[in-house]
């Protein structure tokens, strides 16, 4: 390990019989915190060149672990394959590696990811971002202070389809439903911000305002209609008279 990298311990545990436990409740401990600290995670943070030695615990049973720690750190990050651009809703799988003063990769580098404008791309600890809308955000990886960033560009996704929800419905005279519209992409995920566009068969029947609440005036069915992006759908609505 170098000074100011970052390493993820690992640690088994095993019943009397050998076998490996699921998900152990195992608790670290630097036994040198001048030269590395460990978080509750197994996380390691190096400080200092020296010998750093760990200790897992888990039901009483302890397990230690040392390590030299040298001075060669992580002089470099480096992005891999990043697009310019992605639609809304789309998953992108970023990486980057770490690399010392010569350009040799080192391995076991645990890379921090964050996104510098979460509305419109959020980044988990894997790399994997995803889109959620129209714009412009900066992914950032770092590690010992070294940083790599990567601009990508959110593009509204082409809708393929529009849904009404509920796509039927029974109201009698004077009542009231709202329906919901949305125009979907062709992995069948809602566009954020979609303009809807209402209309109604037959308005004597039934009426729709702006926001999609549709109101029933007389015995009858009305076909109301919501449009996105070019993209109709429709919800059947039956107005029943009441009996006296």
């Amino acid at each position: 390990m170098g000074v100011g990298e970052s390493v993820l311990l690992h640690a088994v545990a095993k019943d009397e019989e050998g076998n490996p436990l699921v998900d152990p409740p195992v608790s670290w401990e630097s036994l040198n915190t001048e030269v590395a600290t460990v978080t509750d995670g197994g996380l390691v943070s190096v400080i200092t060149a020296g010998s750093a030695r760990f200790r897992a615990e888990c039901d009483g049973a302890v397990a230690d672990a040392e390590f030299q720690v040298s001075r060669v750190g992580v002089a470099e990050l480096r992005m891999h394959k990043v697009p310019c651009a992605a639609n809304v809703g789309d998953m992108v799988h970023l990486m980057a590696t770490a690399h010392d003063q010569f350009g040799e990769l080192l391995r076991g580098r645990v890379i921090v990811w964050t996104a510098n404008n979460p509305q419109i791309a959020a980044v988990d600890n894997r790399g994997v971002v995803r889109m959620l809308a129209p714009g412009r955000a900066v992914i950032t990886a770092s590690n010992a202070g070294k940083t790599a960033m990567a601009q990508i560009e959110s593009k509204p996704a082409a809708p393929v389809a529009c849904r009404v929800v509920p796509a039927a419905h029974v109201l009698s005279v004077n009542e009231e439903v709202k329906l919901n519209a949305e125009a979907v992409t062709a992995k069948g995920l809602a566009i954020p911000g979609s303009q809807i566009k209402w209309a109604t068969s037959n308005p004597s029947v039934a009426t729709v305002d702006d926001d999609g609440r549709v109101r029933a005036h007389s015995g009858g069915t009305a076909i109301v209609a919501a449009e996105a992006g070019g993209k109709k759908a429709t919800a059947r609505i039956t107005v029943r008279l009441m009996r006296i």
